[in-house]
């Protein structure tokens, strides 16, 4: 990852977030979820919902006249084609998937962001170590070669301790 560098700069949600900006993956799938938006709506849109009337008759019996009087009642339904169900059905199905797709995906860049900053974390640790090493074997050779002035060690002691600082 390109941010290892500027990990400790940042939060981690802050560098999870550029990596998710940055992701193929994730900007494709997010395209095709909003190109799917774009087909169900131009799919469905040719196919006007239809009504459904229908008419029955009612009979009633008015007390001021004899005569029996009629009237009718409507039933307004709104129908959609088996068709249409199936195809909206679809779309919604495929939107679930890609946003799983989405959310798998950014969980795994949050995975590699997580390794990334631990290795550097690691690498961090590593370079303080082997500076305290290099330290202490420098501060360990200049006693050697006091010591092997006054003689007090061999040139062999000073030598293995100049080696120690080559090796570190």
């Amino acid at each position: 990852l390109a941010f290892a560098q500027n990990l400790s700069a940042s939060t981690f949600e802050e560098i999870c977030q550029r990596a998710y900006g940055s992701s193929v993956k994730l900007i494709k799938t997010d395209a095709s979820m909003e190109a799917n938006h774009h087909e169900k709506e131009s799919a469905l849109a040719y196919e006007t919902p239809k009504l459904n009337i229908n008419a029955s008759p009612v009979r009633g019996r008015d007390s001021d006249d004899s005569g029996l009087r009629y009237s009718a009642m409507l039933n307004f339904e709104v129908l959609t084609s088996p068709a249409h169900d199936a195809t909206k059905n679809y779309f919604d199905q495929s939107v679930k998937t890609l946003k799983q797709l989405s959310e798998q995906e950014k969980e795994l860049i949050k995975i590699a962001v997580k390794k990334a900053w631990l290795q550097s974390v690691v690498q961090e640790q590593k370079v303080l170590v082997l500076r305290e090493k290099v330290s202490s074997a420098e501060e360990a050779h200049k006693v050697a070669q006091k010591k092997f002035q006054a003689g007090r060690v061999s040139e062999l002691e000073v030598q293995r301790v100049l080696s120690e600082i080559k090796t570190a």
